[in-house]
């Protein structure tokens, strides 16, 4: 294998690092919120819809979820027995030079958002009275 070939595979690998370690933080965040709007609409019955609410607006911004606006993208309905969990966000795969480069080298903001992924996480659940 020549040597052009080994630095191929090594580049390769690195940017597959550097962009996969951002994609799984997405997708843990994801099934994490999910898990947690399960565990609130399975004791629904013991809490009211802004008690839900702040639990679930607390945990997106500890995790750095990016919602924009709180009214809109977190949703709770309750009707016929059941209750509804929703929620609406972006995730932005991007690529920032600065990250890379250590020091002051780069003096402007070198950053490229290369993918958006929409999440829609979702919940309905039978409230247990």
């Amino acid at each position: 294998m020549s040597r052009l070939a080994v630095l191929l595979v090594i580049l390769v690998l690195v940017v597959g690092f550097y962009f996969g370690r951002q994609v799984v933080r997405f997708y843990y965040d994801y099934y994490e919120f999910m898990g947690l709007m399960e565990a609130q609409a399975k004791h629904a019955s013991m809490s009211n819809d802004a008690q839900i609410k702040k639990t679930l607006v607390r945990f997106a911004q500890t995790n750095d979820i990016p919602l924009r606006d709180l009214d809109r993208d977190i949703q709770i309905y309750r009707a016929d027995g059941a209750i509804i969990l929703e929620a609406k966000y972006e995730e932005v795969l991007y690529f920032d030079l600065k990250e890379l480069v250590p020091g002051d080298f780069i003096e402007s903001n070198y950053d490229w958002d290369l993918w958006t992924f929409p999440f829609h996480p979702y919940v309905k659940m039978r409230v247990k009275e």
